[in-house]
């Protein structure tokens, strides 16, 4: 009877190890494609492909007139049959060369002002312990609103000053986040720490965990009382008909709310 009761516990534990592992292995990939169609970090990944695009048509610029320069310098003003149709033949490569350079510096310079257009890439979403899983899970959700919320300010979105105002909100609630973050990290590895520990440490170990689980809920509810303050001011604004002092005093508040959430990383 005994036996069977161990068997039965271990057989329970090793299937709970496997959905774990399954479960973390699903969000690392789910992670990885969010990453990937972030719209800011696929935006910065087209200003790369645009640099190095930049660069071959200045690579493919020199080499031409390297040779130009080469051909002069040998020929000394004389030019036989042979010897010009080289030259038109490098003219030729160089125009080209030049035409796609210019055409490519253009492409970056509107890609460099697409990503100016967007916000900073949201923080990166680690896999924790399933014990905080839900409360990042919530995380995740406050910061997507936020990010929707941030662009809604009322102000002109293609003016400087809104997407300053969008920039600082973002930042400021990104850093709070992140701190989240890691503090969930941090608790991830006590419990895994716990598990191989010695016996007499444990129990320490479980206090600090249940710490830190602690301070990561209340900053998640913290956190979605910022969110809440932001779309309250931000439904104010744009269900009621408001003149340029009442914009520039909600755009006042959201200031100070990022002030908060800085302190909420701190």
């Amino acid at each position: 009877m005994r036996k069977a009761v161990v068997r039965g516990a271990m057989a329970k534990a090793v299937t709970a190890g496997r959905s774990e592992v399954v479960q973390q292995a699903t969000s690392a990939a789910g992670e990885m494609l969010r990453v990937r169609r972030d719209p800011s970090v696929a935006a910065a990944r087209r200003v790369r492909s645009a640099q190095r695009r930049v660069s071959l048509w200045g690579a493919g610029a020199v080499v031409p007139a390297g040779a130009l320069g080469v051909q002069f310098m040998s020929s000394a003003g004389a030019f036989a049959s042979q010897e010009v149709l080289r030259t038109m033949l490098y003219v030729a490569i160089l125009l080209v060369a030049v035409v796609g350079m210019v055409r490519a510096a253009a492409d970056l310079r509107d890609r460099k002002k697409a990503v100016r257009a967007l916000p900073p890439p949201q923080p990166t979403r680690t896999v924790v312990t399933t014990r905080i899983r839900p409360q990042l899970a919530e995380l995740s959700r406050y910061s997507d609103g936020l990010r929707k919320l941030a662009g809604l300010t009322g102000l002109d979105p293609s003016s400087e000053l809104a997407r300053e105002l969008r920039d600082d909100i973002i930042t400021a609630a990104d850093s709070a986040e992140k701190a989240l973050r890691a503090r969930a990290a941090e608790l991830t590895d006590l419990e895994h720490a716990a598990v191989t520990a010695p016996a007499d440490a444990r129990p320490g170990l479980r206090v600090l965990a249940d710490q830190l689980a602690s301070e990561v809920t209340a900053g998640v509810a913290e956190y979605g009382n910022y969110v809440t303050a932001v779309s309250e001011i931000v439904v104010a604004g744009r269900t009621m008909r408001v003149d340029g002092n009442e914009l520039a005093d909600g755009a006042d508040k959201l200031r100070w709310l990022a002030v908060g959430m800085r302190e909420l990383a701190g």
